[in-house]
Formats: structure tokens, sequence, C-alpha cells
């Protein structure tokens, strides 16, 4: 009799871990990840010193030159993020493979390295739609920019047709979206010296078409950057364009290929000296707010009452704060369900100017931090850009210095022992363009008791003439698994997802794939 108890037992045992598993997970697992889970993370601040190191070795910091915008992009679809540095004074531009172990190796044999330019900053996108990253360089000084489409064998070419790479301008940064939904890449370039900006629209088979009609391409401005995103919630991309000494401007997506000028409210009145600008959903309300840095003046948080209306915020640390601002990116750099801001700072003007990190507290206020050498180092800074390059889920930054032309740049990682919890997802659009440009991300879990809804936006670059890792990062605290994922397409299709593993990540495809990523 004992016996046959015990082997009901044995059997009841089984099948209840067998149904856990299968309730458990909506997503087959891989014996290969094995999630660090983060059951309880700092109640502390950790000491500086153990929260972010410069690396000390290795080409990409110790190459100077007088380094301008930062881009990290995966151009040989390795897992590993790779990055371009944009170099002037008629200097070479950087193109670093991540190699890993924290290796990074500059591809000397590629034409993007052997270039002699005025480049001012980056962008990678897959224009093509091909499946691989392609990268667009701005120059200033009336110099063409320049476009290489990636071959797909670690090669690149370059492209000669075409007006998107033979109008002489002086162009600070570029920005790609997809503003008419027919899912390709356009791009908008911002146009020093009262230049009018440029807006070239894809065709659709590797040719661009240079827009001339519209507000858009016709206000002029001494314009240093640009973004977009959807401030409105209406599913099409809208522009903001940040100025020196002038206003700044915000064009309003219509939806039918056309743009309406707003000119009321502080959001388009306020003057600086304005040199980078970064979206983020800094409240975690669901709207998508901006930041704008400016150079030897206050910088400026917008916030966005979920209408597309801002309100400039007046008590926070970075509204009092003054350098000399230009790069500037939102991540949730100690993991904890929110995002925080870090500014690049840089002028010969200003002696012993440092960089800024702010920690968000939750609720929408920041504390300014000083976590060693990030905050600490005395360079001339311009672009900005986080990376998880060794994806250990901790968003390291990479800053381009330009101090006499030849100062070296920084890589600083992430080595926040007290983190908490993280996800992050590839997406991989179809109808939608392939970069997956102005798709909505939202995330629900609970964290410390209390449901968070996070928000984040897929956009193509941050603060000024740089661009961010292409994936999207979730800092979760001390939850251990994700309740919901939703994923709006700019297409207008939404995927839905439930219960997700903590410190794992997943590519999303649209119209309904999500799987494990193979590289970690």
């Amino acid at each position: 009799m004992l016996t046959v108890i015990k082997k009901n037992l044995i059997r009841w045992v089984i099948i209840a871990m067998l149904l856990f598993v299968l309730t458990a997970f909506t997503l087959p697992s891989s014996t290969s990840i094995q999630p660090k889970i983060v059951s309880n993370p700092a109640e502390a601040t950790p000491a500086p010193e153990d929260t972010f190191i410069r690396v000390a070795q290795g080409h990409i910091v110790s190459s100077g030159k007088m380094s301008r915008g930062v881009a990290w992009g995966d151009y040989n679809d390795d897992g590993k993020p790779d990055l371009f540095v944009a170099n002037s004074q008629g200097q070479t531009n950087f193109l670093y493979r991540n190699d890993g172990d924290g290796i990074f190796t500059p591809v000397q044999e590629s034409e993007i390295m052997q270039i002699r330019s005025y480049s001012e900053s980056g962008n990678w996108v897959d224009y093509d739609s091909d499946g691989d990253l392609d990268l667009f360089i701005t120059n200033i000084r009336n110099e063409a920019n320049f476009l290489f489409r990636n071959d797909g064998d670690d090669s690149f070419t370059r492209i000669t047709d075409g007006e998107i790479v033979s109008e002489r301008r002086s162009s600070t940064g570029s920005c790609w979206a997809d503003y008419d939904a027919d899912g390709d890449l356009d791009v908008f370039v911002a146009n020093r010296n009262e230049q009018h900006n440029s807006f070239f629209s894809n065709n659709g088979d590797g040719n661009f078409a240079k827009m001339t009609d519209g507000e858009i391409v016709k206000n002029g401005g001494d314009s240093r950057a640009c973004g977009w995103a959807d401030v409105d919630g209406d599913a099409d991309l809208d522009l903001y364009v940040g100025n020196a000494h002038e206003a700044n401007f915000f064009y309003t997506n219509n939806g039918d290929g056309t743009f309406t000028r707003v000119t009321e409210g502080s959001f388009t009145n306020d003057i600086s000296y304005t040199y980078g600008l970064s979206w983020a959903d800094v409240d975690n309300d669901g709207d998508i707010d901006l930041f704008v840095s400016n150079v030897q003046d206050k910088n400026i948080l917008y916030l966005n009452n979920g209408l597309g209306e801002f309100e400039r915020v007046v008590d926070e640390p970075f509204a009092t704060d003054i350098g000399a601002s230009k790069g500037n990116t939102w991540g949730d750099f100690d993991n904890d369900g929110d995002v925080d801001l870090f500014v690049a700072n840089g002028t010969p003007d200003i002696s012993d100017v440092t960089n800024f990190l702010y920690l968000n507290d939750g609720e929408g206020t920041f504390t300014r931090s000083a976590v060693g050498v990030l905050t600490d180092d005395n360079h001339i800074s311009a672009g900005t850009a986080w990376v998880d390059y060794n994806n250990d889920g901790r968003l390291d930054i990479f800053v381009a210095n330009w101090g006499n032309n030849n100062q070296d740049n920084a890589l600083y990682t992430n080595e926040n022992g007290e983190i908490g919890n993280w996800i992050k997802i590839s997406l991989v659009g179809y109808e939608s363009n392939r970069s997956s440009i102005g798709a909505t991300v939202r995330l629900e879990t609970i964290i410390d008791a209390e449901t968070i809804w996070q928000t984040h936006q897929v956009l193509g670059n941050t603060g000024y003439g740089s661009q961010n890792e292409q994936i999207i990062h979730f800092g979760i605290g001390s939850a251990t698994q994700i309740k919901s994922l939703e994923i709006r397409w700019q297409s207008g299709e939404v995927d839905v997802y439930t219960e997700l593993i903590a410190n794992t990540r997943y590519t999303a495809t649209e119209a309904g794939d999500l799987h494990l990523t193979d590289s970690q």
C-alpha cells in the first residue's frame, strides 16, 4: 500500500511540474540561457567607483581626433553592436567591429575609414530593406554627405548617384523615419548657416527624391539636431528641429504626406543655442517627452500632456545646471524601471566642464549623480550614445571627444553590481520598415508590488549626431517576469505577448512572432 502511495505521489509531482512548465511560459525556452534573477535590487547607491569603469586599452579609446557624432549598429549581424564615429577637420572617420570580449577592431580596409571629411553624424539604417544596416554620414562645410550600402559580406559600397549624396550643404545631423508609412525609410537632414533643411523621400528602389514643397524644407534655420517621434499617439511621426540662437521648429505630421508647423507655446518659442535633443517617456505615463540640450544656457525638459502639447519643466536640476551641452541620451542605467539621462558637455570656452548623469526616481523627478569617472572626466565632449556592448544587460556609454582636435574618446562599462533585472527586444518589420523605426513598445511589470507600465518608441537617433544601439531595453527592477509586452507597429499591426522571462533577449517580427535571440 505504501509503495502505491509513493508511486501515485511521484506521478502527481511529475504532472504538476509539467503543468507548471506548460503554463508558466508562452514561448519555448533554451537550455543555453540561464537568466540571472535579482530578487531584490540595490536599496543603497553603489560606491561611485563601482558604477562605470572607463575602458583603458584599445584603438577605440586611444586614437584621438575631432570626434563629433557616434552610432551603434550591428552591421555584420553577429549579435554584437559595432561602432561608427564621425570625425571632422578633414580627418578620417572610425569604424569599429565588435569582436567580443571587449575587443573593438578598426576596419581600416573599409572606404568608410579612408575618406577625409568634415563629418558630424552617422546613422545606421536599412534603407533598402535587405536585412542589413547601411550607413549615412552627414558633413559640414558644404561637403556632400555619404551613403554606404551594406553588401552583406562585411563590406560596403559607396553610393555616388542622386541628390542625397551630391547636394552640398553644411549638414550637422540626419533623422531617418518612414514619414509616409509606405514601408521604407526617408531622411530629414538638418543644415546649418540659415540653409534650408533637406528632406529626401525613399522611392523604395534604393533611390531618393528630394522634397521641395512645404515649410519643412523652406524655413531656413541654423539647425543642429532633429528627431522624429509620435507625440500625439496618432501612429504617424512628427518632427522637432533644434536651432542655434533662434526658435526651434516643430512639425506635426498630417498623415497625408504633409506637415503643419506649430508656432504656439514655449515648446516652439524658447530661444537658446540648441545642439541636441532626445525623446523618451520620462514619467512612465505612456506619452513621449522631449529633452533639449543647449550650449552655455539652461537645458530644457518638456513634458507631454498626452495630446501632443508640451509644458516646460522649471524645477529639475538639469533645468538649472549650465554647461556646454550637446550630446544626450535616455537609458535605464540602473535597471530600476525608469529612464535616466546622460548629457555630454564640451567647449573650449568653459574650463573644467564635466558630463552630467541624472537618475530618475520613478516619479518624473531627477537627481544629479556623481558616479566616478563617467561624471568626473574633464573632456570636451560632443555626441554620446548607450550600448550594451558586452551583452550583460547593463547599458554602457560611449562619448565622442574633440578637445584640441585630437582628444581620445571614452567608453564606459557599466559595472553596477547591484543593478535590477532587464529585458531586451529586437524588432524586425515586414509591412512596416525593416528597421521598425516608429514602432511603440509597451511593457507591464510588477516592481515592488506596484504595477508599472513603460513605453519606448523605436527612434533613429539621439542627442547630437548620434544613435543608440538599435534594440529596445527595459530595466524592470525586482520583477522576474513580464506580465505583458505590446508592440504597435507603424503598419497598424498590434502584437501582444505575456509572461516573458527576465534577463533575456528576444526578437520580435511583425505579425506575431517572438522568439529567444540566439546571441546573448
